[in-house]
């Protein structure tokens, strides 16, 4: 009996900011042109894109920062 294995690509957190209304938009999906399609208002900059498994780093939050 064959076993058929589908190679899935990964998702992403993709980060935009819109210049228009002056926020950011994020939006879940595998690639930057479907993350694009997903947005309310056009255009918008590419601000950055995170993978779901590992926690964005940001001011406040840093590995190995202690209080």
């Amino acid at each position: 009996m064959a076993t058929i294995t589908t190679q899935t690509h990964p998702e992403f957190i993709w980060r935009f900011y819109s210049c228009q209304k002056r926020r950011y938009h994020l939006v879940i999906a595998q690639t930057e042109s479907e993350a694009r399609s997903q947005l309310p208002d056009s255009p918008c900059i590419f601000s950055s894109r995170f993978s779901p498994e590992r926690p964005p780093v940001n001011y406040w939050f840093t590995q190995g920062a202690t209080a």
